[in-house]
């Protein structure tokens, strides 16, 4: 990842992870906060990558595959937006599982994925599933 400079009292935006995690491991979040989080400088800071042991056992669905059905495609997008917007019927996103359902590495599962599964499946550089 490249350096960024901030000016004292500015704020910023915590970054996706791009560092290439160390072997057995993977990202958590920042020292910080978590991605998408906005922090205010008020000194000299130094923003470190926090890692945890990456989970050994193999995830029950795959990336993206909200409704479960073993592939993730244009119905996986309809379903996380009527779940995010409450829809009776469908998982509560507070309770989705992580390993599939947050797509951008905010530990959180938001509008911000539902837009990551639709940049993906439209085939953008930077969203792999």
């Amino acid at each position: 990842m490249t350096s960024v400079t901030v000016t004292h009292g500015n704020s910023y935006t915590l970054p996706k992870c791009t560092f290439t995690p160390p072997e057995g491991k993977e990202f958590d979040k920042w020292d910080l906060g978590a991605p998408g989080d906005k922090i205010t400088i008020t000194k000299a800071t130094t923003v470190t990558a926090q890692w945890k042991d990456k989970d050994s056992s193999t995830p029950k669905y795959q990336k993206g595959d909200y409704n479960k059905d073993g592939k993730v495609n244009r119905q996986d997008r309809v379903y996380i937006a009527r779940a995010l917007a409450g829809w009776s019927g469908y998982d509560d996103p507070a309770s989705m599982d992580l390993s599939y359902a947050d797509l951008n590495g905010d530990r959180k599962v938001n509008r911000q994925d539902r837009v990551y599964l639709a940049r993906a499946l439209a085939g953008w550089d930077g969203y792999p599933l």
